[in-house]
């Protein structure tokens, strides 16, 4: 660290914290990069008029999966309407977690570990993505969605707010439960304010190989020529 030229931090958020608790060097914030033939805009065909949500992540307890959950039950609980998708969970303490809510039946779908294939035909299925998360840095699974068109309810903790924009999604804080079911319940509501394929657009010419490549290179350049 102390001999580097300069930091690469895939958020500026990272870059400050390693400022503050590390070391003092300059740095450049570099997005983590989204395989974007993968993950790629395509026409949500809806089925029966079901508004999905989406939650991707291996469930720890910084993901809050549980605060997820209760606060999807109160959405419903509110009036709400959606299913939740949820993919990644590798215990069954999670599944266990949400029979204890008694859901409605077939509002809630436990998918697992899948494939990255499979993630990304996942979430062209959805019409949201939701992230609950107490501690992040700049998740890779907000890009993925964003290349889908899929727009974000996320928290305000690490990177996020550097990815997440009104354009995009919705922001709110860290555990509040109560503000996560009434973005839910404003998010089915106001759906269309959202332009899927603009998000896709914006987000390729933001977390494509080709782009974050040429970041890299270009930070490269520099150091070598010394400018």
């Amino acid at each position: 660290m102390q001999n580097c030229d300069i930091l690469l931090p895939v958020s500026s958020d990272l870059g400050e914290l390693i400022n503050r608790q590390v070391e003092q060097k300059k740095f450049r914030a570099i997005e983590n990069s989204v395989d974007t033939d993968l993950f790629y805009y395509a026409e949500r065909n809806r089925v029966n008029d079901v508004f999905r949500f989406i939650h991707v992540s291996s469930m720890n307890s910084l993901k809050n999966a549980e605060g997820l959950l209760r606060a999807f039950k109160a959405f419903q609980q509110a009036g709400g309407k959606a299913e939740l998708v949820m993919v990644g969970d590798t215990t069954p303490a999670i599944r266990d977690y949400a029979a204890s809510l008694a859901f409605p039946e077939r509002s809630v779908h436990f998918h697992g570990e899948v494939s990255n294939a499979d993630v990304a035909a996942l979430m062209r299925k959805a019409d949201c993505f939701v992230l609950f998360s107490n501690v992040e840095n700049s998740p890779c699974v907000i890009g993925e969605s964003l290349c889908c068109g899929v727009p974000v309810i996320a928290t305000t903790v690490g990177g996020i707010a550097e990815l997440v924009t009104e354009e995009n999604g919705v922001l709110v804080e860290a555990c509040d439960e109560t503000v996560l079911a009434e973005a839910m319940k404003k998010m089915t509501e106001d759906y269309s304010k959202f332009d899927r394929k603009k998000i896709a657009e914006n987000a390729l010419g933001r977390f494509s190989y080709s782009v974050i490549g040429k970041k890299i290179d270009d930070v490269y350049q520099s150091v070598l020529t010394g400018k």
